[in-house]
């Protein structure tokens, strides 16, 4: 009996993949999320919901590098290189957020939310090339396969 090795690599694209799906569900997402962040912070949610804000950073960061990671695995790349680029891609919306955050009346830029974003990041990602979950990605029938 042959014991399966783990492998980084990704299945390769399969006919009728289309990442171009994958990645315009992660740009508007992020166009969603620069529009949130333009809006002063008493506008934006009911009192209750400040207190999840960390919660709240790491559900939405884990859904954009979900969809980056798809896009890329779509593609084809190997799992270590779609999860690092799309790691890499929202961890800098993130930064990017911040700082846009710091220019908007009653928000303030804070490394407590850039963490929690690259927590979700590296967990969206993660998630989103696993096998379990691969056939959303590509199709019935891969996500069976060892």
């Amino acid at each position: 009996m042959t014991i399966p090795r783990p492998t980084l690599a990704a299945p390769r694209l399969r006919p009728g993949a289309r990442p171009w799906l994958f990645w315009a569900g992660a740009a508007a997402l992020a166009a969603t999320i620069f529009v949130l962040s333009s809006m002063s912070a008493p506008d934006l949610r009911p009192p209750e919901l400040w207190r999840y804000d960390k919660l709240v950073h790491a559900s939405v960061w884990t859904a954009l590098a979900a969809l980056l990671a798809a896009g890329g695995a779509a593609r084809g790349w190997r799992r270590a290189v779609a999860v690092a680029v799309a790691v890499a891609l929202a961890v800098a919306w993130g930064a990017l957020d911040e700082l846009h955050q710091s220019t908007v009346p009653h928000r303030d830029a804070s490394w407590g939310d850039l963490l929690a974003d690259t927590i979700g990041a590296c967990l969206g990602a993660t998630i989103a090339t696993s096998r379990p979950l691969a056939w959303l990605v590509y199709g019935r029938g891969h996500g069976d396969r060892p």
